[in-house]
């Protein structure tokens, strides 16, 4: 979980699109539901599958995607079908991705990425009065 603090609400036909600050960073979500408690100023945690995030060596333009963090791969372990690897930036998690992809783009400990993740994958996993 990733500790943030709502920054922004915006609410049209009952749907929300909520903005975050984590780790000095900028996040969105997009929820169909969202609790009465929550308001801006809150503090919150939020996360993510780690199946949900899409890693590129370079800046992505032109995407959907409203989540961009750039970090560092800490660590990395690449079996036959799956890769796991630890992220840091200012914010840190864990991604999964394919072997496939992860040999295509030749990660490694050390190199610098960029992290994308859908504003339709944030949650919002507990806010301070849980």
């Amino acid at each position: 979980m990733i500790r943030a603090r709502i920054n922004e609400i915006l609410q049209k036909d009952g749907i929300h699109s909520v903005g975050f600050i984590a780790g000095g960073i900028k996040l969105r979500g997009v929820f169909l539901q969202l609790s009465s408690e929550l308001k801006v100023g809150s503090e919150v945690y939020v996360g993510f599958k780690s199946t949900d995030v899409l890693l590129s060596r370079e800046a992505l333009s032109g995407v959907s995607s409203e989540n961009e963090i750039h970090g560092k791969i800490m660590s990395l372990s690449l079996g036959e079908i799956l890769c796991t690897l630890r992220f840091e930036g200012k914010i840190s998690f864990d991604v999964l991705i394919s072997a496939h992809s992860a040999q295509e783009l030749a990660l490694r400990e050390g190199d610098e990425v960029f992290a994308y993740i859908n504003a339709t994958a944030i949650y919002i996993e507990k806010y301070d009065n849980d």
